[in-house]
């Protein structure tokens, strides 16, 4: 065999315990040193093009994991969606929307804590027309939010699922008679700062102190709620509790209120009515009453 292929076989000598030894006569021998450079510079040159990859897809690629997006993140598609479930609520009365509220030390793994937040959205439907009210919601959600009704359970009651984009899951449900409440749900993620929250302004109490002198309540700080309307303009939550003494039928205490209004409900401890784009609902507990004035989105 041609000389720089072969191996040469130098036997030991007779009696010997040494085995034999092989010399290599490939040509080169060992790797050279330039070649060992270029091996060398091309696994560099590949390892920091894998690392460029990787830091241009964590800033600019799609999350594919809802752990991907911190609360803050979350926050903005809630606020929106808000607005766009009001919308496709109409022409269903919004009795309230909450602000936001975040619970913390959920688990994103067994090593790591997060947080989630909720709002919610109660709409007035009547008993018997409140499951028709669910599926009209989901008609008139934006495609994207791929709505589905179904029970939660085999014979259960009808609930609206969709996705709010995200990974910001909507719910909705027929909680309390007559009433529809839709939930929005971050599922947990990494905590974050999130925007201030919307706080009074000068035309917010006369919002509720009409209500509240008819019922022989004491005026009251009243609290907000707010988020951005699809098309401008925005969906606003306000809220007072004051002490006194409820009377028996509150209709009888608001009807000076109600003369040009539509009623939407009518029992003894609650009581709701709408005036335009604005529902005002009151209800008594105890020695406790709550009022609540939501405008909608124009």
């Amino acid at each position: 065999m041609g000389g720089d292929l072969a191996n040469e076989h130098r036997t030991a000598p007779p009696g010997s315990n040494t085995l034999p030894e092989v010399v290599s006569l490939r040509s080169g021998g060992a790797a050279r040193p330039g070649r060992r450079r270029w091996l060398l510079a091309v696994t560099v040159v590949w390892a920091l093009s894998l690392l460029a990859a990787a830091m241009i897809s964590a800033h600019r690629s799609p999350p594919t994991v809802r752990e991907q997006r911190d609360l803050a993140h979350a926050d903005v598609v809630v606020d929106r969606a808000v607005g766009e479930l009001a919308a496709a609520a109409t022409p269903l009365p919004v009795l309230s929307i909450s602000a936001d509220t975040v619970t913390q030390g959920c688990r994103i793994s067994p090593l790591r804590e997060g947080a989630l937040l909720r709002r919610t959205l109660v709409l007035a439907a009547p008993e018997p027309q409140a499951a028709e009210a669910l599926r009209a919601i989901a008609r008139r959600l934006p495609p994207r939010y791929r709505p589905t009704i179904g029970p939660d359970a085999p014979g259960g009651a009808p609930e609206l699922h969709a996705d709010a984009g995200g990974f910001v899951a909507v719910r909705g449900t027929l909680n309390e008679p007559g009433e529809v409440t839709l939930t929005l749900d971050s599922g947990c993620r990494p905590a974050a700062p999130l925007p201030a929250a919307a706080v009074p302004d000068g035309r917010d109490p006369a919002a509720v102190a009409p209500v509240l002198a008819a019922l022989g309540a004491a005026p009251a700080q009243p609290a907000v709620a707010q988020a951005p309307c699809p098309g401008g303009g925005a969906i606003r939550t306000v809220t007072a509790r004051s002490r006194t003494a409820a009377p028996a039928l509150l209709a009888d205490a608001l009807r000076p209120l109600t003369a040009d209004a539509s009623v939407i409900v009518d029992q003894p401890a609650f009581y709701a009515y709408q005036r335009g784009s604005t529902t005002v609902s009151v209800r008594g507990d105890g020695d406790t009453v709550s009022v609540v004035s939501t405008t909608s989105c124009p």
